[in-house]
């Protein structure tokens, strides 16, 4: 990733120098080349969507409201509004990163542990490390560093691609 784009990211989202070394920035290149649509791709990797908050304060409309649940729509709102529509597409997505975890014959503890932390957080808007089996903490204290909502833009820890590296050494 380029320097100057790192920086940006890092003042924009007030990343400590720890947090950005943490981040798999060679799987967010792998996934950026795999994904043909650059303006999405640009929107959703730089937290540029155009919810009903960032349109309000663009002033292209006069709310910031979903128009699901009528709560203030931010992205982290899209992620976890709690509309019929948007659980269902919660429970879709959660169910795909599990076949495709599956699918890369992650080990099943880990397995477990990576989409229910995900569930956890569009659930809550937390993850209770403590839930969990210690040798995963490292993984989700440094993806809360990131931020879980981050995930969703590419910015995965590499403790999770370490633990899967392990678990196929078995």
């Amino acid at each position: 990733m380029e320097p100057q784009y790192i920086q940006h990211l890092q003042y924009k989202f007030q990343w400590s120098n720890e947090t950005i070394e943490v981040i798999a920035w060679k799987s967010l290149a792998l996934a950026i080349k795999l994904i043909n649509r650059n303006v999405l791709l640009t929107k959703v990797c730089n937290d540029l969507l155009p919810t009903s908050a960032t349109l309000q304060k663009m002033k292209y409309q006069n709310h910031n409201t979903c128009i699901l649940c009528h709560q203030c729509e931010t992205r982290d709102h899209i992620l976890q509004c709690q509309a019929p529509s948007r659980t269902k597409w919660r429970r879709q997505y959660i169910g795909a990163l599990q076949r495709k975890l599956d699918f890369l014959e992650t080990d099943f503890v880990l397995g477990k542990t990576i989409c229910t932390t995900i569930a956890e957080w569009l659930e809550t808007g937390k993850v209770d490390v403590c839930k969990y089996p210690i040798k995963y903490a490292n993984a989700i204290i440094s993806q809360e560093s990131i931020g879980w909502r981050h995930l969703f833009g590419g910015k995965l820890s590499q403790e999770w691609l370490t633990l899967q590296s392990e678990s196929k050494h078995k």
